[in-house]
């Protein structure tokens, strides 16, 4: 692996409350997960990727307003849980040439009428290249049926 390669971004993490649920294995994005790792993370239908044992981590603790960036190649998880609770901003930043689709920037709600009213012009000028790179899979994905036979969002 190297600098450039697919998912060689960046993540930024803020937390909004205080934190103790990044997780981060020093050195891990210079190599490919161990057997341990594996085990803790994917294996068994994810049963263990809540597990406090993950192996190598160091945990980051944050108080609000504290920001964290990690390399999206990196072995780093968030912990989450109903108590107390995470609120964290996470965005990813990778190249425009290699925009990263998944979870984390599958964000329809940005396409809503009226959800960006509050924002200051300075800022919903900043979402629109969000938007604008994104839009597409979002109405994807929107049209594409779930698992259970209904549309996402419905």
């Amino acid at each position: 692996m190297k600098a450039g390669d697919g998912g060689s971004g960046m993540q930024l993490q803020i937390a909004l409350l205080p934190s103790a649920d990044i997780e981060v294995v020093p050195g891990s994005h210079l190599r490919w997960d161990t057997a341990d790792d594996y085990a803790i993370r994917k294996a068994d239908g994810l049963t263990h990727n809540r597990s406090n044992d993950m192996p190598g981590a160091t945990r980051v603790f944050q108080q609000p307003g504290d920001a964290v960036l990690v390399s999206a190649l990196m072995i780093h998880r968030g912990r989450y849980h109903r108590q107390p609770p995470r609120r964290t901003l996470m965005p990813t930043y990778t190249k425009t040439s290699e925009p990263w689709f998944d979870s984390f920037s599958d964000q329809p709600w940005f396409l809503s009428a009226g959800y960006r009213a509050h924002l200051s012009p300075q800022a919903d000028t900043f979402f629109e290249r969000f938007i604008a790179q994104y839009r597409s899979d979002w109405l994807r994905t929107a049209a594409t049926p779930t698992p259970s036979g209904q549309r996402r969002g419905k």
